[in-house]
């Protein structure tokens, strides 16, 4: 030890300190106030002829004061972060947790004063594991209340903002939105107004479910997380009917309850993750649900393939969550369609990594149509189709699941998470539904890249018959009477040289019975 110096005053070899093998003992006492200077330190430098210094760390400090209303500056020990203040000083503490208790780690604590120059103002970051994650954040010492004026004391964070939410979510905030079951605390009212406007609408559902899918990165008009001060009580039925305070402003010093709750945004059951063990850890899946991938015969360069993605587990579904990898070297994606599920679109999907393999998809069922619309095993949650750019054998798999890019999750309408797994069904694919009705009815080109021809080789006689062009999803795109002609027929459809490239269904409806099938257009 050479020197240790606090602003001009300093404290040469041996009069200040002592030591003693691997310890140190340094005392600094004056009795004649001096002024710190901004940036003062304390230097303790280690010196010798041969050898290291290594893993220095500070067991112990105290510090006292005496003489008049002087503060304690921020104090830093590298490489061991830590601050400190006495009783008396002015400093401010608190918790911050959810409504359950759960500690909320690294928070970004603001703390700026009304009045005094930018020098009063504070920020840190609450703990770390090493540091105090699960315990009360505690400030360094603040300029007084008399130069001060008021502080104002904001907490921020706006990391991993799909910690916690899923497509249950979505499940709850529509059934909240229905008034089905409405969510049992302002705090999950808030969490459900993803888009900040201070209410809970569908816009919420699209703005969450576009984060899950990975479109959205983070939320574009909100943080990842809200806070709200410990002591204030929302007004009821509508928590939204008044501003509430994100802030906290203090007029008192020392001040040890300056709390705070945490609202993960989008998370309205509670199962955000956090580092601390104040709360249980959220439940895991209860159990499997498998997606039967069909028993796939060799597939040859330039044909297309569809293959339904179908329900195998035993019980009823109203959500899940699942992203898919293929590779881009054998397959080029064409797109997904529908399959038995109701209410899928092109919204449910994120195909803007298609080109690299990957593809993100997520459903629920309408909470006031759970009877008619959950999904049954055996039935297909959508469909993909495929170009093939190289002869794939039958025994490699053409798709799996993508475990590191989302929770791949399933939910029964009592609200039991299931994870997803994929298994190989006993039966080949088809790559078309068995038609309904014996009809001799032919699409060509299938694919094509322009327009398309139907080739109707005879028709019984009808009141009625009626053929319609539906897009992946089930919006009818093309329609033609047939009258009652008898057959062969054929029907030039020129308009499908201009509709975008995907899947498509068509339906020759006679009476009360049709005959369906798929082309592809590329």
């Amino acid at each position: 030890i050479t020197n240790v110096s606090l602003s001009g005053m300093s404290c040469p070899s041996g009069s200040c300190f002592q030591h003693s093998d691997n310890v140190v003992d340094l005392n600094i006492n004056v009795t004649t106030p001096f002024t710190v200077n901004n940036n003062a330190r304390i230097e303790v430098t280690f010196s010798g002829n041969a050898g290291c210094i290594m893993d220095v760390t500070v067991r112990k400090m105290v510090i006292s004061r005496t003489v008049g209303n002087a503060c304690l500056p921020d104090i830093t020990i590298d490489p061991s972060p830590l601050t400190a203040c006495i009783p008396e000083d002015n400093f401010i503490q608190g918790n911050i947790a959810t409504e359950l208790g759960c500690w909320v780690e690294e928070v970004d604590m603001k703390i700026t004063s009304s009045l005094a120059p930018t020098t009063c103002n504070r920020s840190f970051m609450t703990g770390g594991l090493n540091g105090g994650f699960c315990a009360p954040y505690t400030s360094s010492c603040l300029c007084d209340l008399t130069t001060a004026g008021e502080y104002k004391v904001a907490p921020e964070k706006d990391d991993n903002p799909l910690n916690g939410v899923t497509t249950y979510d979505l499940v709850l905030i529509s059934k909240h939105i229905l008034a089905l079951d409405t969510l049992n605390s302002p705090y999950k009212m808030v969490a459900a107004d993803i888009n900040k406007s201070g209410s809970i609408t569908s816009f919420d559902i699209v703005e969450a479910r576009k984060l899950i899918l990975g479109t959205y990165t983070e939320y574009p008009d909100n943080t990842s997380w809200r806070f709200v001060d410990k002591d204030y009580t929302f007004p009821t039925p509508n928590p939204f009917s008044a501003a509430f305070p994100e802030n906290i402003i203090l007029s008192t010093f020392p001040d040890e309850a300056v709390d705070f709750v945490g609202i993960k945004i989008g998370d309205v059951n509670n199962s955000v993750v956090l580092d601390c063990d104040s709360c249980d850890a959220p439940q895991r899946p209860g159990g499997m649900y498998l997606l039967n991938i069909p028993k796939k015969r060799g597939l040859l360069a330039g044909e297309v393939y569809t293959m339904p993605i179908r329900a195998g587990g035993d019980v009823p579904l109203v959500a899940w969550q699942s992203a898919f990898r293929f590779d881009p070297a054998y397959l080029e994606l064409i797109g997904p369609s529908l399959g038995d599920v109701p209410d899928i679109s092109a919204d449910n999907f994120n195909l803007n990594q298609a080109h690299e393999g990957l593809i993100r998809a997520l459903w629920f069922a309408e909470p006031d149509a759970w009877e008619e619309n959950a999904i049954h095993p055996g039935q297909s949650l959508f469909k993909l189709s495929f170009r093939v750019k190289q002869d794939l054998p039958e025994n490699e798999a053409p798709i799996r699941l993508a475990e590191a890019v989302m929770p791949n999750l399933a939910w029964t309408k009592e609200g039991g998470t299931l994870a997803l797994q994929t298994a190989v069904s006993s039966s080949r694919a088809e790559d078309t539904e068995p038609s309904e009705m014996p009809l001799w009815v032919r699409c060509r080109p299938n694919p094509s890249m322009g327009a398309v021809t139907f080739d109707i080789v005879a028709l019984p006689q009808t009141r009625r018959a009626q053929l319609n062009v539906f897009d992946a999803f089930g919006r009818r795109v093309w329609h033609r009477d047939l009258g009652t002609e008898t057959g062969p027929v054929q029907i030039a459809v020129p308009e499908a040289a201009a509709w975008p490239v995907g899947v498509y269904q068509w339906e020759l409806r006679m009476d009360q019975q049709k005959s369906t099938g798929m082309f592809v257009r590329q």
